[in-house]
């Protein structure tokens, strides 16, 4: 379904002035335009090209557009079930999934863009015409997380017949890696951060390392190493310590000397020994050898076609590993993502990548997930930046933070992307934010904050207009760790009659019935008309052991703060309708 919002009275020049300015493109005019003559030929009626809302009237012209006249009109579309938003198309993005490129394209857009329905579609398209053309070759859609790729076919079923489904592959990039990498014969493991299934991890080879070379720094942490080498030697392809001795090290917030980068790439040699005594590999440097696979032989492309979302959160060995996928040419590789949205660490700059983007880049401006109020107040997180990550997104979501400039994130390729630069097309209540001396006394807060949104447990259908009571279903409870999602599972369950559905690895099934608890890592590509993000409180957001773990590496630090900034924003931008921000203080008494 493709959404028009037309007022009463609006002349046509300013209706597509509105489109122009919010997605910064002419284009978009030129083909809303045609689309409309096209119309007026198909369905054999006599519509003026001149006259927008007569154009829009057509039977044919219908089949693509809504027009809003009224209040009324808009409440019905916008109050249509979550299955139906997450594969809505807004007539502004239908030019970026119709258009052919001589290259890849990189698409921005801010939380409720839609960035993600966009590659959907797009992926549709290009998936129907390798089918009508008869090629054996596929799309893939690949994404970061494994449940986002879970998330995004289940929603794909829903636009794509089953012949151009079954033409794309969905898989996170990570599994993709492995596949391509057992069916080549490699019989090592791939070890990320965290405990491996053999028990081993990267945290204790890089100790072993560390401890061999006799390394004493207080500076030089684990953290440090670890970041070291995927922020600098992987991506600049470092081979030995001369290339070490003049690589840039631009951004990081540890100075080293000549006598200390010999030392940090010992470390380095000595890791890499270690992993390869234990036939492992971790994720960078299996992601090195898919590319050396994918290169050398000249064996035709399975895909014809990639299409990345979330691409703020791929890093540089995983960009190669998408060009190395797929032949250059026409249409080989879209790209969405947004950098505010960053939860996992990694940067990438496009072009260094092998994947040129220049003229092929464009901005969403239009939110049509989020009111403006909550787009507004997730905005401003970002005008604030240091260790007191609880303490200032309180203040900044009560709009009483600091001046400070806001963050400025990247765009993929090098250069930046200004923030808070769309718009939403409603309107709602201003996010409530309460701080609480206990957590016994958040979670009465937070059951008492359902209970009036949903009711009693028979009269929990449709939302809270007209006296109506909101869905649980439509309800989320976003935390920050799979600990607290435990906690907050058991007393929802106890203190509310309606059940509760603990989003795991799976697709969200919408047939099961209860509040959504789920982590604000697992919410990303999800949305819901209410969202309570708990537990924003000092230790928790960030958590203590990844501020042990970067030490005194100020780069490490500041990068788990703006990470921090980051996860929140996404929890909070899941809403539709209305967010709760709650958290203990010890200053609340």
């Amino acid at each position: 379904m493709y959404l028009t919002f037309v007022a009463e009275g609006l002349p046509k020049s300013e209706v597509f002035g509105l489109l122009d300015e919010t997605e910064g493109k002419t284009s978009d005019r030129l083909g809303l335009e045609q689309q409309m003559s096209a119309s007026s030929i198909e369905s054999g009626e006599e519509a003026d090209p001149e006259d927008f809302r007569a154009a829009l009237s057509s039977y044919a012209s219908q089949q693509s557009f809504v027009v809003v006249q009224g209040e009324a009109d808009l409440k019905r579309i916008l109050d249509a079930p979550l299955e139906q938003w997450r594969v809505f198309l807004h007539p502004s993005q239908r030019l970026y999934v119709e258009h052919d490129y001589h290259g890849p394209f990189r698409l921005l857009g801010g939380a409720g863009t839609g960035k993600t329905v966009v590659a959907m579609h797009r992926a549709k398209r290009l998936a129907a015409r390798l089918l009508r053309s008869g090629s054996r070759q596929k799309v893939l859609f690949t994404t970061y997380s494994r449940n986002l790729a879970t998330d995004i076919a289940s929603n794909l079923k829903l636009i794509c017949t089953p012949d151009e489904f079954n033409t794309i592959d969905v898989v996170n990039l990570d599994k993709l890696v492995k596949d391509l990498l057992t069916g080549h014969g490699y019989s090592g493991e791939i070890w990320y951060d965290g405990i491996s299934d053999y028990g081993n991890d990267l945290d204790t080879a890089w100790r072993k390392a560390i401890a061999s070379i006799g390394v004493n720094d207080p500076k030089l942490t684990v953290s440090f190493f670890k970041s070291e080498l995927s922020q600098v030697i992987v991506p600049q392809q470092v081979r030995n310590a001369a290339d070490y001795m003049r690589v840039l090290r631009k951004g990081r917030g540890t100075r080293l000397n000549r006598a200390q980068k010999l030392v940090v790439w010992k470390v380095v040699e000595t890791y890499r020994r270690i992993m390869q005594a234990n036939d492992a590999y971790d994720v960078d440097t299996a992601m090195q050898n898919v590319v050396s696979l994918l290169t050398q032989g000249d064996a035709p492309r399975k895909y014809a076609h990639v299409v990345v979302d979330e691409g703020q959160d791929f890093s540089v060995p995983a960009y190669r590993v998408i060009r190395a996928l797929v032949d250059e040419g026409d249409n080989d590789i879209f790209i969405v993502g947004d950098a505010q949205q960053r939860i996992y660490g990694h940067t990438a700059v496009l072009s260094k990548c092998g994947i040129r983007i220049q003229g092929r880049a464009r901005k969403l401006r239009i939110n049509y997930r989020t009111t403006e109020q909550i787009r507004s107040a997730a905005d401003s997180i970002f005008r604030s930046s240091g260790a007191d990550v609880a303490d200032s997104v309180f203040a900044a979501v009560r709009g009483i933070g600091d001046a400070s400039p806001a963050t400025t994130f990247d765009d993929l390729d090098g250069g930046e992307s200004p923030t808070g630069d769309s718009r939403s097309l409603m309107s709602g209540p201003v996010p409530e934010t309460r701080r609480f001396a206990s957590q016994a006394d958040e979670m009465d807060a937070v059951r008492e904050w359902i209970y009036e949104l949903c009711g009693p447990a028979e009269d929990t259908v449709g939302d809270e207009s007209d006296g109506e009571r909101v869905d649980p279903r439509n309800v989320c409870v976003a935390a920050r760790s799979r600990y607290c999602i435990d906690q907050w599972s058991k007393t929802l369950d106890d203190g509310l009659p309606y059940g509760v559905y603990q989003l795991g690895r799976d697709a969200e099934n919408r047939q099961r019935q209860g509040i959504r608890v789920a982590t604000m890592h697992r919410v990303k590509g999800l949305e819901f008309d209410y969202v309570v993000v708990v537990d924003v409180n000092d230790g928790v957001c960030p958590p203590k052991p990844a501020l042990q773990s970067a030490g005194a590496d100020p780069a490490a630090l500041n990068e788990i703060y703006r990470e921090e900034r980051s996860l929140i924003y996404v929890a909070m931008t899941r809403a539709k309708k209305g967010v709760l921000l709650t958290g203990v203080s010890a200053h609340v008494r």
